[in-house]
């Protein structure tokens, strides 16, 4: 079986899935928030696809630009790593998990 990913690691990639969401939704091309950001649009490309860790810094132009809260969007990335999280460890082998990542 594999091993699930505890939220910690998940973040990365909701953080992602958020922006991601963000651009499309204001109808922008990776290219036009790269250039209204100042971020390498290569570095750009690699945070949208969790492929990079995004820095407080970049991550406060690309909410600047995308007009969202840095908090709400961090605050919704934790909530759905968790619940990714959560569902992944519903559907797998109980025993894998240890108790540092329970809620109690």
């Amino acid at each position: 079986m594999t091993p699930v990913e505890p939220p910690s690691q998940g973040l990365n990639a909701a953080v992602a899935a958020r922006l991601q969401a963000e651009r499309a939704a204001l109808g922008l091309t990776v290219e036009q928030l790269a250039r209204l950001s100042d971020v390498p649009y290569a570095s750009l490309r690699r945070y949208l696809k969790a492929e990079r860790d995004i820095d407080v810094a970049t991550l406060g132009a690309l909410c600047e630009v995308l007009r969202i809260s840095p908090d709400a969007l961090v605050r919704d990335a934790i909530a759905r790593s968790r619940s990714d999280y959560v569902l992944a460890a519903d559907a797998g082998d109980p025993e894998q998990f240890d108790d540092e990542h329970t809620d109690d």
